[in-house]
């Protein structure tokens, strides 16, 4: 019988996803600290997380870092220094990989996307040497990156949305060979369309919801067409030209 624990968190999470793997199952929780939580659900009334992706010695909220002299200090703090070992400031979004069960890909508001091996020991000495921290650090993104997500069916692709009003598809072995599009608005959210590999959508803070095609050079967008229903309660209808689906949400 599966037995529910609950976890006491220093700050409201703001992403988590849940993995499951031949060595238990886990949660992996995002705050507004730049650290990553890996959480196993098989332990009950755990008191700390089963390993931590970071350098909370580095990048810990009470280090103040305070711009301006004198009696009238600005309120505003500077930007920690970036590193590609680890993430520098809150974590965004998160996506286990199927396939590479052992991957995580984390996007973060510090504007880079960042690959972690859970098989390497995430202990950081100095700046992050080889083998020490994240597998791979991308800076794909001029600001902060909202939404990352593996691609199931090409364990190696990622998909990146950002506040810079950008998306971007590329392979994690050569992230300089990837495309992007001009999305006109802050991305909020973006899933791989599960019907078709190579199609995903983005919704966008201006209310906007965008199909396009991986496969296009030019990250070609197709149209959609979005309908609420009030009466028939199924909420959103989603429908992209070409294709013989449709998507209810």
């Amino acid at each position: 019988m599966a037995q529910l624990s609950s976890r006491l968190l220093p700050f409201l999470p703001l992403v988590r996803n849940l993995h499951t793997c031949a060595f238990g199952n886990y949660i992996a929780v995002g705050t507004l600290d730049p650290e990553i939580e890996i959480w196993s659900l098989d332990v009950v009334e755990a008191m700390y997380p089963d390993m931590i992706l970071g350098r909370p010695d580095k990048t810990a909220a009470h280090i103040p870092m305070p711009l301006g002299t004198g009696k009238k200090k600005r309120k505003k703090t500077k930007h920690r220094a970036a590193s590609a070992a680890y993430h520098v400031d809150a974590i965004l979004s998160l996506s286990w990989n199927k396939t590479h069960r052992n991957l995580l890909a984390s996007a973060s508001a510090d504007r880079t996307v960042k690959l972690w091996d859970l098989t390497r020991d995430p202990t950081i000495n100095g700046d992050g040497g080889e083998n020490e921290g994240a597998l791979r650090s991308f800076n794909v993104h001029k600001d902060k990156v909202q939404a990352v997500q593996w691609n199931e069916t090409e364990p190696t692709v990622l998909l990146t949305g950002s506040y810079d009003r950008t998306v971007r598809t590329f392979d994690s072995r050569a992230p300089d060979a990837g495309v992007g599009a001009v999305v006109g608005a802050d991305v909020e959210a973006l899933r791989w369309d599960p019907w078709e590999a190579h199609g995903f959508y983005v919704s966008l803070e201006n209310g906007l919801v965008l199909n396009f095609d991986a496969q296009d050079a030019d990250l070609g967008k197709r149209q959609v067409s979005l309908v609420t229903s009030r009466d028939l309660g199924v909420g959103k209808v989603f429908s992209t030209y070409g294709h013989q689906m449709t998507h209810s949400r």
